[in-house]
């Protein structure tokens, strides 16, 4: 029986690398969050970071995309969700309890 190779434009023994991409994505995926602002407002908060994480799951690996998910959980909670934002307290532990349960499943699947 063959083992399933998986492609990866990034190889595994370029560490550094990996982790910078993971890390450039989320920074990505931020200020696409940042620029949709206007027009999500204070809703979908984390649908930017999914598509970061989902990526480095795919390409990175998975040291980068769990570096991913954190960065991103942390930058959501404090760009997006802080306490200066008029969103009702239900919204953020629904959205938030969503990630939890999504994101690592996007990790394994990747």
């Amino acid at each position: 029986m063959r083992s399933l190779t998986v492609f990866s434009p990034l190889p595994q023994h370029a560490v550094l690398k990996r982790y910078a991409v993971a890390l450039a994505s989320v920074a990505l995926a931020l200020g696409l969050r940042a620029a949709l602002e206007p027009v999500l407002g204070h809703v979908g908060n984390y649908i930017t970071v999914y598509i970061a994480v989902v990526f480095s799951a795919l390409v990175c690996g998975l040291g980068p995309s769990i570096l991913s998910a954190v960065v991103g959980t942390a930058g959501v909670v404090f760009w997006f969700i802080a306490p200066l934002h008029t969103v009702s307290t239900t919204d953020r532990i629904h959205s938030l309890i969503a990630w939890i349960l999504v994101c690592p499943i996007l990790i394994a699947l990747g």
